[in-house]
């Protein structure tokens, strides 16, 4: 494979663009549409473990508890976790003592101290789904709105209780979180997209690469895609049938993907793109309507109606 880079105006450019060109190779006309959704629905669903493997670690190394993706509901329900987690970034930033964050906040984002107070009125023993443990969640998302996360990605304390849609908006939400604080160091997600925005991608050895490669490939098959080529533009950075540089990273077991200010699964982002590709095709060879079906309707009706004249 090459092994050139992108660039503009003579820079490397590692970050992804909102709306990225996408495969243009053909597509295995023996998957389904319904093959596809249901690819997508699992892809999405790796994309929820990646993102709470990821989250459980940082809560992990925080508070030094057992934490991690099978007990993360249990372990977080109550909100204990997550004030904590509020007075710890709140503590760093204020006593500047990871003050080398700030120059690596995520590419497009803007650092902002919390006109309001991380939660002080943690209750410790707070029981799922009780008032107490409401009141706690209640307490961080106030803390994290005022932190100017997004409010697209924010989450109301029913949707971690009652694990509303795997918790997604949760996951969002503090993602989003740890790319706008300079508190404490981010999660390894998080990490490595500040090192792609300060041009450091994490560089993999040739072992790595043609992991990466492999895992890459054997998606591309599982979507009917096996006949696409892969171009490699740089450490982490491949192109897929000319496709735009798409910045690709190993998190453990996950194969995932720089998609503008966030992260996927490259599984869940290039079957979405396949699914859509599908649609498009379908609509394209469906005949066109007649315009002139509804008038002959209508005439051939008049002519059946018998005239009341003979009647």
């Amino acid at each position: 494979m090459g092994d050139r880079r992108a660039s503009i105006g003579g820079q490397q450019r590692w970050n992804q663009p909102a709306d990225p060109g996408l495969p243009t190779g053909p597509i295995d006309r023996t998957i389904s549409e319904r093959e596809l959704d249901e690819r997508n629905r699992k892809s999405l669903e790796e994309r929820h473990l990646a993102y709470r493997e990821d989250l459980a670690e940082w809560l992990a190394e925080l508070v030094q508890q057992d934490i991690n993706e099978d007990n993360y509901f249990e372990k977080t329900e109550t909100g204990v976790l997550f004030c904590l987690l509020a007075k710890a970034i709140e503590e760093g930033e204020r006593s500047g003592k990871n003050a080398a964050l700030r120059n690596h906040l995520a590419f497009n984002h803007n650092r902002r101290v919390a006109p309001v107070p991380a939660p002080t009125n943690i209750n410790m023993a707070a029981r799922p789904g009780s008032f107490q443990a409401r009141d706690n969640l209640t307490q961080f998302v106030k803390w994290v709105r005022a932190k100017g996360v997004d409010e697209a990605v924010m989450f109301e304390p029913e949707d971690l209780i009652a694990r509303r849609a795997d918790g997604k908006n949760v996951l969002y939400c503090l993602m989003e979180l740890a790319r706008v604080q300079t508190g404490i160091p981010p999660p390894r997600l998080i990490e490595l997209e500040r090192k792609m925005d300060t041009g450091q991608p994490k560089v993999l050895s040739e072992a790595e690469e043609g992991i990466l490669v492999e895992a890459l490939q054997r998606i591309l098959q599982r979507i009917g895609q096996s006949e696409a080529v892969v171009t490699r533009l740089g450490p982490g950075l491949y192109s897929i049938d000319g496709s735009d540089p798409l910045p690709i990273a190993m998190l453990r077991d996950h194969l995932m993907v720089r998609v503008d200010r966030s992260w996927d699964t490259l599984e869940h982002y290039l079957t979405a793109a396949a699914n859509r590709r599908k649609r498009k095709e379908r609509a394209a060879a469906a005949p066109e309507p007649d315009p002139m079906a509804a008038d002959r309707s209508i005439s051939a009706g008049m002519l059946a109606r018998p005239d009341p004249a003979l009647e």
